[in-house]
């Protein structure tokens, strides 16, 4: 065998094991390097875009580094240190910047205090009516978020339930002790139901409210506290007691009707109807104003059910159901023998009116339900 061959022979065999070596590092450094991955990813150390491109890059980058078509256990991104760099760096951005939040459409009713708003998407921090309205249209808003560490954590205790699992909590660091009994004392007609019971159904309908309290209701009552949101607002529920300005206004007119008729010696609600569309937002996201809000509309509502006295007894759980009623009849069943949830009702776009909380409706009504179970939490 000539020389050349002999050199060519060896040649071959030399990168033959060149490439071997090649490939065994390069294997070495893809478990070792999908190892730290997952062990960041199984601490819950990095967000998911982090978790797919730390994976996607390291399977992606296989060329030029070592002049055999794949990558050296050096050259492969990234390193340990790169991904907490990495995390740290998601964090600094998520400090510095507002998250998204999202209006949600809010099922609406029959009863004034209560919206049906569109879905809105919002973003930002600097809501004034001419950069709200020109920049998303009417019905898209920009409002203030939250500044957290961990993203996913922190959405789903902070934004998506607010205040579930703190609701008396909140009611007794955000509302002064003296607002229930001023709440009381404003409406006589709350008599009927002593102010022991008027007070703790006053409680459990805003620790309702509360418990259920969404990412809508969030960005709608920052957009409130902004002092600039009457233009967007006034037809969607606002703070603690969920009640829209259009229809805390259309209280006070009836309150402002019955003292005309001297059926009532004052309005406890004529302040807040002589304030502009931003000041009655902004009062309306103040809790210390709920009780009073609430009240209005527990004396609305006793006037109602006590016109139906042949059809049903006015009780605490029965005035809570009609703060939100959830039942229906369709207008077309005029005998009412078939009951309908009201959100069904809207979805398939039937007509309806709100059914009374005889006992049957009680019986199936969940707002009922809940409103049973919050009298036996609060005092």
């Amino acid at each position: 065998m000539s020389n050349s061959q002999n050199n060519h022979s060896e040649g071959d065999h030399r990168s033959e094991k060149n490439e071997s070596k090649a490939e065994r590092v390069e294997a070495k450094a893809e478990n070792r390097e999908r190892g730290e991955a997952s062990k960041h990813i199984a601490d819950g150390d990095l967000n998911k875009d982090i978790q797919a491109s730390t994976l996607e890059k390291r399977l992606s980058r296989k060329s030029g580094a070592t002049g055999y078509g794949v990558a050296s256990a050096d050259s492969l991104l990234p390193t340990e240190a790169e991904i907490q760099k990495m995390g740290k760096q998601l964090t600094a951005q998520l400090e510095q910047e507002k998250p998204l939040a999202v209006i949600a459409q809010n099922i609406g009713d029959n009863n004034p205090f209560h919206p049906q708003a569109p879905q809105v998407m919002t973003d930002a921090t600097n809501a004034t009516p001419d950069n709200l309205l020109s920049s998303y249209g009417r019905d898209n808003v920009m409002v203030q978020g939250f500044s957290f560490p961990n993203p996913v954590e922190a959405y789903k205790k902070e934004v998506e339930h607010h205040y579930r699992g703190k609701e008396l909590a909140a009611m007794d660091k955000e509302i002064p002790a003296k607002a229930w009994d001023d709440a009381y004392k404003a409406f006589p007609e709350l008599k009927q139901l002593g102010e022991k019971d008027t007070t703790r159904l006053m409680k459990a309908i805003i620790a309702n409210e509360l418990d259920h309290y969404g990412k809508e209701d969030l960005a709608q009552d920052e957009i409130a506290k902004t002092g600039h949101g009457g233009d967007i607002l006034h037809k969607y529920s606002v703070g603690f007691a969920q009640i829209k300005p259009d229809g805390l206004r259309t209280m006070a007119k009836e309150l402002d009707g019955e003292v005309q008729a001297g059926k009532r010696v004052s309005n406890p609600l004529d302040r807040f109807a002589k304030m502009d569309k931003d000041q009655l937002a902004n009062e309306l996201a103040n809790p210390a104003n709920t009780p009073l809000f609430v009240a209005a509309h527990m004396a609305h509502d006793l006037h109602m059910l006590n016109n139906h006295t042949k059809d049903l007894d006015v009780t605490p759980v029965a005035l809570g159901y009609e703060y939100n009623a959830d039942r229906v009849y369709a207008k077309s069943d005029s005998k009412h023998e078939h009951l309908l949830n009201k959100k069904d009702a809207e979805a398939k776009h039937i007509p309806y009116n709100s059914a009374l909380p005889t006992d049957a409706v009680l019986q199936k009504s969940e707002h009922a339900a809940n409103i049973r179970e919050w009298l036996k939490k609060v005092q």
